[in-house]
């Protein structure tokens, strides 16, 4: 079965023209699907490429190789009224992740991690009554807070 994640895996992906809806389809009978790293032979399978898509399926006891969305999604309505499992292959690429990407992520699960940490010092000067570290690490996180207010992302 495909998960959710592996659904808004293949969606964070760059789709060939027409694959949205057929994603979509897709995704409602997740139940009925599983994705496979090789190409198998002899079973329903829906092969996503960064060119486009090719849909190999039994229907009304023919099989037929798809390769246009609008008869792919046809033919995928068509398949997922029976029980049968179709078998996802994907080739393609990985969404390149600009560096500055990845430095935001860091520096704002940075921040989380520093904020996180601080408001557990604060729950430790309460429990310890310790009114003047409560106050200094309050006026701290708050400083904090008023700088996360004027950082836009």
């Amino acid at each position: 079965m495909l998960t959710q994640n592996e659904v808004d895996g293949l969606r964070l992906k760059l789709l060939p023209s027409g694959a949205d809806r057929v994603m979509d389809l897709v995704h409602m009978h997740r139940d009925q699907t599983t994705l496979t790293h090789v190409a198998l032979e002899n079973v329903p399978l829906l092969i996503l490429a960064r060119q486009g898509m090719i849909a190999r399926l039994q229907i009304q006891g023919t099989s037929v190789k798809l390769s246009q969305p609008h008869e792919i999604l046809k033919a995928l309505q068509q398949f997922f009224t029976t029980p049968e499992t179709l078998y996802i292959y994907t080739n393609l690429p990985p969404m390149p992740i600009p560096i500055y990407v990845n430095e935001l992520i860091d520096e704002v699960a940075d921040r989380v991690t520093s904020m996180e940490t601080l408001r557990a010092a604060i729950d430790d000067a309460l429990d310890q009554g310790d009114r003047q570290r409560f106050y200094q690490l309050s006026a701290t996180l708050q400083s904090m807070n008023d700088q996360e207010k004027g950082v836009t992302l």
